[in-house]
């Protein structure tokens, strides 16, 4: 017997999440949630029958009037067409949409980075404002491993080599029948201030950061409420990591050392940070000759390119082992 049809947009996007894999798994699940916003925004919910080019243009340029980047719009009419498609292909819905011409031009992603004084910002705010202390820990080991969310927070004690001053970041070395690839990163200073408190009186197993910031949408909260409070950048939380690669790149490192030490699925991905980077230092440079022309130049003009976090550090020495 055929299924009755679904009649409106809200049902379509209902039964894609559910049923959909991909959009069932924790971070996508996320965006599809959040980016499924702007259509109810634009359209309320609308029938099926209702919805054709206009429509979709209409919702294309709500969200480029309102800041949208154009791959992020993208990103948002793809729902709604693998929503629509989905539901087709099992039979609930028909629908006429040419979809052609519909997708905006996308230049190069841009990467999205904190400076270490924001960084450092957030996590005075975390301690200060609202008590957070494991949270602005989390924020500073962020920034200075360049780990992933899943990664940091599987951070254990016994990851710590303090007599070479190193911490292993996604790999384990407990178990030598399933050996995974793992990256050194040495310990700086910031990041030693974190980790040592932490190890006194742990035992070797026990994860840094403990087990209250597994759930994703818990650091997120407070992350972002932390993060709106103190800075005006709307970056998320995985934007910390790019802090530590555009800090490599800007003391110089080989493009295939910083690949290896930062885990990218390949060179192109760095070359994209390199890319943005040598863009940043080119305005940065324009900025120092517009001051030497109208006679504005300051004392250390460049103080702001590396910070002063970067200082007077050896270069930290990043290589996979197995």
């Amino acid at each position: 017997m055929r299924q009755k049809q679904f009649k409106t947009l809200n049902q379509c996007t209902n039964y894609a999440r559910e049923t959909r894999i991909t959009w069932t798994r924790g971070g996508q699940a996320d965006a599809v949630f959040h980016g499924l916003k702007w259509p109810e925004k634009v359209w309320g919910n609308p029938s099926i029958s209702s919805l054709d080019r206009r429509a979709v243009k209409r919702l294309i340029k709500e969200m480029v009037n309102a800041g949208c980047a154009n791959s992020y719009v993208n990103k948002v009419v793809g729902y709604v067409r693998t929503a629509l498609n989905e539901c087709m292909n099992d039979g609930l819905v028909e629908y006429n949409i040419n979809w052609e011409g519909l997708r905006l031009p996308e230049g190069e992603r841009q990467p999205l980075v904190y400076t270490f004084e924001e960084v450092d910002q957030m996590a005075r705010s975390a301690r200060v404002d609202f008590d957070r202390h494991d949270l602005a820990d989390i924020v500073t080991a962020y920034a200075w491993t360049g780990a992933r969310r899943a990664e940091l927070l599987k951070l254990a004690k016994k990851d710590i080599d303090w007599q070479r001053g190193l911490v292993l970041i996604g790999g384990r070395r407990d178990n030598e029948n399933k050996p995974k690839k793992a990256v050194q990163i040495p310990i700086m200073k910031p990041l030693e201030n974190i980790l040592r408190p932490r190890c006194e009186d742990m035992p070797n197993d026990a994860l840094i950061f403990g087990d209250d910031w597994k759930t994703v949408g818990t650091l997120r909260y407070w992350f972002e409420k932390v993060r709106d409070y103190s800075l005006e950048k709307r970056y998320s939380l995985m934007h910390l990591r790019h802090t530590f690669c555009t800090a490599l790149l800007d003391m110089d490192y080989p493009l295939d050392v910083v690949s290896d030490i930062m885990c990218h699925s390949s060179m192109e991905v760095t070359r994209r940070y390199a890319r943005a980077n040598n863009k940043r230092k080119r305005n940065a440079l324009n900025k120092l000759e517009s001051s030497y022309m109208d006679g504005t130049l300051q004392q250390d003009p460049l103080e702001h390119l590396n910070g002063n976090s970067w200082r007077n550090l050896e270069k930290p020495v990043g290589e996979r082992v197995h």
